[in-house]
């Protein structure tokens, strides 16, 4: 992953992880905590063959990140997280389009709203399905809740069907 895009989804990770973790009922955890949560969340999320540990890693945070995972699976990206990565998106797209001017054959297929939209919704549900997996993964009480109280709230009926069978596993 880019250093440009590791800033970016540290960003609006910190950005959600601050606004959650934030609430009355939640102690609030020290920076230490945070950073760590942080670096570990986000190598869950952003990993292409998760095969380093990234999800048992989140797993061992528990139930300190269970609200965190629950608003993931309803929300998807943070607002902060989607601007930054419309703009990213934007930029390679315009890069495209150069490249396509001097080669023709190889210009964008999409147009810029289509390609925007469809990296965009897939980096959101790739988020969400694996906000799910996690709560399954970590399996306690809080994490069951969580993903009982994300059922019919995701508008997404791909996450729908994850968060039940994730129910029915756990």
């Amino acid at each position: 992953m880019s250093a440009a895009l590791r800033r970016l989804v540290s960003a609006g990770a910190l950005s959600l992880l601050v606004v959650t973790l934030g609430c009355p009922e939640a102690e609030p955890p020290t920076p230490k905590e945070a950073a760590r949560s942080q670096a570990v969340l986000l190598d869950w999320f952003e990993c292409e063959e998760c095969d380093a540990g990234e999800l048992e890693a989140v797993a061992e945070l528990g139930d300190a990140t269970v609200d965190l995972l629950g608003a993931v699976v309803v929300r998807g990206l943070a607002p902060a997280a989607r601007a930054r990565l419309e703009d990213q998106l934007l930029e390679r797209y315009r890069a495209r389009e150069a490249y396509g001017e001097q080669y023709p054959a190889l210009a964008p297929r999409m147009d810029r709203e289509t390609f925007v939209a469809h990296h965009l919704g897939s980096r959101d549900s790739q988020y969400r399905e694996r906000a799910v997996l996690a709560l399954q993964r970590i399996a306690t009480r809080a994490a069951r809740d969580a993903l009982r109280a994300a059922q019919g709230q995701t508008g997404h009926a791909g996450i729908e069907r994850e968060i039940a069978r994730a129910l029915t596993e756990m």
